[in-house]
């Protein structure tokens, strides 16, 4: 779904087409980390349905407590422990030609929130030269959802989630997209 279709593919070029189909979708805040021979690109924190359909308008983003004073998952999940009840999720795409393997550890919402805080505002040109076409390389997608179910709950991550990975996918927009 990624390569080029009339030549070599770089990972800058891999960036651009997740990028865009994240902006079609209203997706405008992301950050970058390099893993071995590649990247993953975090998304920002959403509110979504019980059936993973984003809340519609600015709720999808909200999380209905006073502005941030700085804008980072670190800070959204920490409002997250002051939000409505509901489901919210990150979505972090990992390119790489390496297998990654499931560990046994529980990502936790302080963990999680450090992604966009600390990643990288954009793709390092050297890891956007690297060759996509190159045999075994491929693009996961790895969704994490969270859930607050009453007022006075703590917000906890679900493992496992609710929804399939690629019904997320298909559900914000992103898995047609791609696909086109």
């Amino acid at each position: 779904m990624l390569k080029s279709k009339t030549g070599a593919t770089s990972l800058r070029d891999v960036e651009r087409r997740i990028s865009e189909v994240l902006q079609e979708n209203g997706y405008f805040e992301s950050s970058y980390y390099a893993v071995p021979d590649g990247f993953a690109l975090v998304t920002s924190i959403e509110q979504i349905n019980d059936d993973g359909t984003p809340k519609e308008g600015l709720q999808r983003w909200s999380l209905k407590v006073p502005p941030l004073s700085e804008f980072s998952l670190s800070a959204y999940l920490r409002a997250l422990f002051r939000a409505p009840p509901g489901y919210y999720r990150v979505i972090v795409f990992i390119v790489t030609p390496h297998p990654i393997v499931q560990s046994e550890a529980k990502v936790t919402p302080k963990e999680a929130g450090d992604w966009l805080k600390k990643g990288a505002d954009r793709l390092p040109g050297a890891i956007g030269a690297l060759d996509f076409s190159r045999e075994g390389y491929a693009c996961t997608a790895l969704v994490y959802e969270f859930s607050r179910r009453t007022e006075s709950d703590e917000p906890a991550i679900l493992d496992p989630g609710n929804i399939p990975g690629r019904i997320h996918l298909v559900k914000a927009g992103l898995w047609e997209a791609l696909t086109r």
